[in-house]
């Protein structure tokens, strides 16, 4: 099992740290804090960044758990959905936005008015709370996102539901991994060195003029002895137009679920062996 600790820089800066800190309790002064704060802050931003990681060597032996699919979904959203829910967000949007604004605004009375606190933060609470109240409200239409015309969103979904079925997606989930895995390492379901691999998710998103791109959540847990260690994959294919979608009665579905389950199983295998994976 390969590690890659580069603790170097964690040790150097605490050692800067020191001296920093040193100086700040001879003469203390606000900038100096800031400065130890923003220094204790990218210390431990390195430390987390050196923690060492698993890499199966060439030739270990693995055993491979069930690969674990957490949830499909295979709509995308119409136009009609797409307006219905951003009017919604917008609504809520307005109202969080006019509580927050309201707060705000009786701050920034409380802060400048003074003795008039009475008289001018209401105005201010006033004031912020339209801001707030507009401001949520876009937001909240944002938040919606986009949609494809309806006949063309039922048809895609029609042919993704035909399609795209959980239990074969696990199944060559599971047949792509040990094939790639099987390419460096050597299959042995009694061997101490596990690899589990996870599909958090599955979606398709509408992104704008009616374009969709899959999207799958990923992850494989390696376990070798007492270390263990979690890699993550996040894949986003190509932007297609819905049409390119819907020819030959949807083929290019699964043309785009095959290639994803090509990459992120290949991509797992590599991250967890720092093997190149054809």
């Amino acid at each position: 099992m390969k590690t890659q600790a580069p603790f170097c820089k964690t040790v150097y800066l605490l050692c800067v740290a020191k001296t920093h800190a040193v100086m700040c309790i001879e003469r203390p002064n606000l900038n100096c804090c800031r400065q130890l704060t923003i220094l204790v802050l990218i210390i431990l931003s390195s430390a987390c960044a050196s923690t060492p990681r698993i890499s199966l060597p060439a030739g270990a032996s693995i055993s491979i758990a069930p690969v674990e699919l957490r949830r499909i979904d295979t709509r995308v959203v119409s136009k009609t959905e797409s307006t219905t829910k951003s009017v919604a967000f917008g609504i809520i949007g307005a109202v969080g936005g006019t509580a927050v604004g309201v707060v705000a605004g009786f701050g920034v009375g409380i802060m400048s008015c003074g003795p008039a606190f009475f008289i001018c933060s209401p105005l201010a609470a006033l004031g912020m709370g339209v801001m707030g109240a507009g401001g949520g409200a876009v937001l909240g239409v944002e938040l919606g996102g986009e949609g494809i015309q309806s006949a063309k969103a039922k048809q895609f979904n029609e042919f993704s539901a035909q399609l795209i079925q959980q239990d074969q997606v696990q199944t060559q989930f599971r047949d792509k991994f040990r094939d790639k895995a099987d390419q460096i390492w050597v299959l042995d379901g009694h061997s101490s060195n596990t690899l589990a691999v996870k599909i958090g998710s599955i979606w398709f998103k509408v992104l704008d003029k009616e374009h969709v791109q899959l999207q799958i959540h990923s992850s494989m847990k390696i376990v070798s002895g007492k270390n263990a260690d979690i890699f993550k994959y996040k894949y986003a294919g190509d932007s297609q137009h819905i049409d390119y979608w819907l020819a030959s009665n949807g083929r290019n579905i699964m043309h785009e679920m095959n290639t994803a389950i090509e990459t992120i199983t290949k991509k797992l295998v590599t991250l967890g062996s720092s093997k190149t994976v054809i």
